[in-house]
């Protein structure tokens, strides 16, 4: 007599087997510690106002909510109170930015508590004591967020809008979560740096403070209107000679791209000369009359084109009085402005130029020019 083979067939998940999975999984994060509140259906939306406060790890308050809003997704409210921050990377160019800091780096500051996203991945780090951990967009690198306080991340099981659910990673939901490396630190520190404060001149920046003191370095010269490919240069040039020990290059770069971004508080007028004012603009620097001197057809301004974009190669001191200038390269000077070839010592032609011109903006104050 043969033997028959005995197959277990398993019956599919019913609604209230998924909602009792669903419930264990959340119950369990508040567990940790973590703050919850529901957040919609297959989406990113909270269901409820004032999320930030609400949210709890009180088991029966989540039951209550669970009961409110069945099958819906959950976020966690990341700062202090839960005790994480989380750092999302989104799509190529995020997964670009992980590769890049693991070569520098290393990877072992990714072996901490993480989710597998769509199109990325979500790193959990304990939240640091004594510091403020904001929210940011691409500002550390392109595709790379940080979620801090007053920001939330979706947690698993949540699911999201194109049908693909969020999971745990790696060792799974009771993985440990790992302290921030310093390097990470240091540069979210950079970040909560407001742009208004004028760092301290003179002197080494040690580890622990150096990119604090570049993005200050950088805020004040694009508060003066500067580009990114000026500011850019001038913190390579600080980083090397006053950075103990100095920071990658990209780090340095990436510091430039993020303080360029915002709005500079300078004018765009560079200076008032004689009847009319030097202007920034798309094609370089333009020369303006000032009232009716110099309009064109139709009664508007004709702007008299000077040269192409500046570079800031360095910042200069006048041996004399003790004020700050700016060391500019520049091509194409326009021939209509032969007083100004004149004052800044060169002759005609389109060769590329060097001269300092104290003119093109006010002096820099002592604390401000970089020693």
């Amino acid at each position: 007599m043969g033997t028959t083979a005995q197959l277990q067939i398993s019956e599919p998940p019913t609604e209230r087997s998924r909602s009792l999975t669903r419930e264990t999984a959340v119950l369990g994060l508040a567990g940790r510690g973590f703050r919850l509140f529901p957040v919609e259906d297959r989406g990113k939306q909270p269901l409820i106002t004032k999320w930030p406060v609400k949210a709890t790890s009180d088991p029966e308050a989540l039951r209550t909510w669970m009961k409110q809003y069945p099958g819906c997704n959950w976020g966690l409210a990341c700062g202090i109170d839960s005790g994480v921050f989380v750092l999302d990377f989104d799509g190529a160019e995020g997964e670009s930015a992980i590769r890049e800091i693991s070569e520098r780096h290393g990877d072992d500051w990714t072996r901490t508590l993480s989710v597998k996203t769509v199109r990325g991945a979500h790193f959990y780090f304990q939240y640091p004591v004594g510091a403020a951990t904001r929210n940011s967009v691409s500002k550390l690198a392109k595709g790379l967020d940080v979620r801090g306080e007053g920001g939330y991340a979706v947690v698993p099981p949540s699911v999201h809008p194109s049908g693909a659910i969020y999971r745990w990673a790696g060792t799974g939901e009771d993985a440990p979560i790992m302290p921030a490396p310093a390097w990470l630190l240091e540069m979210l520190t950079a970040l909560a740096q407001p742009m208004s404060q004028t760092p301290e001149v003179g002197g080494d920046i040690p580890e622990g403070q150096r990119n604090a003191t570049l993005a200050k370095l950088a805020g004040v010269m694009r508060r003066r209107g500067m580009t990114e490919h000026e500011i850019e240069p001038a913190l390579l040039a600080v980083n090397t000679n006053r950075c103990v020990p100095p920071l990658p290059e990209e780090d340095v770069k990436r510091i430039a791209q993020s303080i360029a971004k915002y709005e500079p508080a300078a004018p765009a007028t560079l200076c008032v000369y004689a009847s009319g004012r030097f202007q920034r603009a798309d094609t370089g620097i333009v020369y303006s009359k000032d009232e009716a001197e110099g309009k064109g057809e139709g009664g508007e301004k004709a702007p008299l084109w000077v040269c192409a974009p500046l570079k800031v190669l360095a910042m200069t001191r006048d041996s004399k009085s003790g004020e700050w200038g700016r060391l500019l390269e520049w091509k194409e000077c326009s021939k209509g402005l032969p007083q100004l070839r004149k004052r800044a010592g060169q002759s005609g032609g389109k060769r590329k130029r060097r001269a300092r011109f104290d003119f093109l903006g006010p002096p820099l104050s002592h604390s401000e020019a970089p020693s």
